[in-house]
C-alpha cells in the first residue's frame, strides 16, 4: 500500500500556526508511528514553512519520504507522478478540480463556515485590506451570491471523481450539516471522527504572566480575538459595559490574537481592564488558560472547537456560544449563551462571577469532560489512521 499524505495542508500560507495545519500535523505523526510495511510520501512546498518536528518523524522512519513540489506543481501532477494507491488531506478545500478517479480518497471536512455563517455586521472591523473590504462589501450587497460560490464549491468537491471516497468530519453538527445542505452525500460515506488532542506544551509559571501586567486568577480569558468569527467585538463590549454597571467587579480581561485593538474595538470606557495581546507562544497561552478566572468563547462558528477544551483541561470554567458543535463536545461543562446577545454574555459573567458555587461546579465538570472526550479524541485519532492505512472497512 502506498499512501500519498498532503503535507501542504499543514503549512500556513503565512505565519507558523492554523488550526487545519495543526490537525493534519497529529495524523501525520500518528500515521507514521501506526504504519507497518506501508509506504508513505508526503509532499510539502518548499516556499513556506515546514515544522521542523514533521521533518523528524519522517526521517526517523523507513518507508516515509518528503517530496518537495513547489506551488506552480498541482496536485494532478503530484499524483500522476507518485502513483499513490490512497491519498489523504485534512484541507481539502482548493482541490475540487481534481480528478482522482485512479486512487483511493479520504479528506476531513472541518464544517461549512463560509456557508453556516458567512459574514457578520461587525466583520468590518476586523478587515485590514482592500481586498478584505471588498470581499466584506459584496457579502453584504450579495449574501446569496457568496453562500452559493462556497456551495458550488463544497458540491464539486463533495462529488469528485475518486476510485473509492472517505469522508472524515469533526463533529455530528457537521455531518448532518453536510447531509441536510448537500442532499446527493450518503449517510455511510461521513464519519465523525472528532479532533485529535494537540500536543501540549508545559505551561509557562505564572510569574511569567505578573510580568505582563496579568494578574492570575483574575481575569476573564478570550483567545483568536482578532478573527471575526470569533466575536471577540461584541464580547468585549458586553463586558466594558458590564464593568460600568457593576465597578465592584475585581476582574479583567485579556484577550490574545489582537494586534490593533484600538481599530478593531474602538473606544472602551474601562480600557485598564482590559489587556490585547497578539497571537502568544504555546507556553504562555497554556499559562493563560491555567491561570484565567474562565474562559469566554463567544463564537458564531465552529466545526470542532478546540479552545473550550485546552481550557478544561485545566479545570477552568468556560462560557462559550450555544452554536454549531458546541454544545456537542463541551455537553453540560460550560455555561451556554447567544453570541448575538450581549446581555446574555453579561449574564453569564456575572452569574459565574457572584455565585461561586456555580463556578465551582463548572471548574468540576471542565476537568471530567476533557478526561472523557481526551479518550475519545485518542481512540478517534488511530480509528482515522487505521482508515488511511487501509485496515478498516466500517
Amino acid at each position: 500500500m502506498h499512501i500519498l499524505y498532503d503535507l501542504a495542508a499543514t503549512q500556513p500560507s503565512t505565519g507558523k500556526y492554523h488550526g487545519g495545519g495543526e490537525y493534519g500535523k497529529v495524523v501525520f505523526q500518528r500515521l507514521v508511528a501506526l504504519r507497518d510495511d506501508e509506504r508513505i510520501s508526503a509532499f510539502y512546498r518548499p516556499e513556506r514553512w515546514l515544522d521542523p518536528s514533521v521533518k523528524q518523524c519522517a526521517d526517523a522512519h523507513a518507508n516515509v519520504r518528503l517530496l518537495s513540489y513547489p506551488e506552480n506543481r498541482d496536485l494532478t501532477e503530484v499524483i500522476r507522478e507518485t502513483a499513490p494507491d490512497r491519498f489523504y488531506t485534512a484541507l481539502p478545500y482548493g482541490y475540487y478540480d481534481v480528478d482522482f478517479s485512479d486512487v483511493e480518497l479520504v479528506m476531513t471536512i472541518h464544517g461549512l463556515r463560509p456557508i453556516e455563517n458567512p459574514t457578520d455586521r461587525y466583520e468590518y472591523r476586523f478587515q485590514r485590506s482592500l481586498w478584505g473590504w471588498v470581499k466584506f462589501i459584496g457579502k453584504q450587497l450579495i449574501p446569496s451570491g457568496y453562500v452559493k460560490m462556497h456551495h458550488r464549491r463544497m458540491k464539486k468537491l463533495l462529488e469528485v471523481p475518486a476510485r473509492k471516497k472517505s469522508i472524515v468530519v469533526p463533529s455530528r453538527h457537521t455531518k448532518y450539516a453536510l447531509l441536510d445542505t448537500f442532499g446527493a452525500v450518503e449517510f455511510d460515506d461521513v464519519r465523525v471522527l472528532y479532533s485529535p488532542e494537540q500536543e501540549s506544551e508545559s505551561p509557562a509559571s505564572p510569574t511569567a504572566l505578573e510580568q505582563r501586567g496579568i494578574r492570575p486568577k483574575r481575569y476573564i480569558l478570550m483567545v483568536s480575538g482578532g478573527r471575526w468569527r470569533k466575536n471577540a467585538y461584541r464580547a468585549v463590549h458586553a463586558l466594558d459595559d458590564l464593568f460600568s454597571r457593576w465597578p465592584e467587579i475585581d476582574l479583567d480581561v485579556v484577550v490574545t490574537g489582537v494586534d490593533s485593538p484600538s481599530l478593531v474595538f474602538g473606544a472602551l470606557q474601562n480600557r485598564d481592564q482590559f489587556q490585547f495581546l497578539d497571537y502568544v507562544d504555546r507556553p504562555i497561552l497554556e499559562a493563560l488558560y491555567r491561570e484565567a478566572y474562565c474562559l469566554l468563547y463567544p463564537t458564531l462558528n465552529e466545526g470542532f472547537g478546540y479552545p473550550p477544551l485546552e481550557a478544561m483541561r485545566y479545570e477552568t470554567p468556560v462560557l462559550c456560544s450555544a452554536v454549531t458543535s458546541l454544545p456537542e463536545v463541551c455537553q453540560d461543562a460550560a455555561l451556554y449563551f447567544n453570541p448575538y446577545a450581549p446581555s446574555e454574555i453579561r449574564n453569564r459573567v456575572l452569574m459565574i462571577e457572584r455565585d461561586k458555587d456555580i463556578r465551582q461546579t463548572y471548574a468540576c465538570r471542565a476537568g471530567s469532560r476533557h478526561e472523557e472526550i481526551s479518550k475519545q479524541q485518542d481512540q478517534m485519532l488511530t480509528e482515522l489512521c487505521r482508515l488511511i492505512l487501509g485496515r478498516t472497512t466500517s
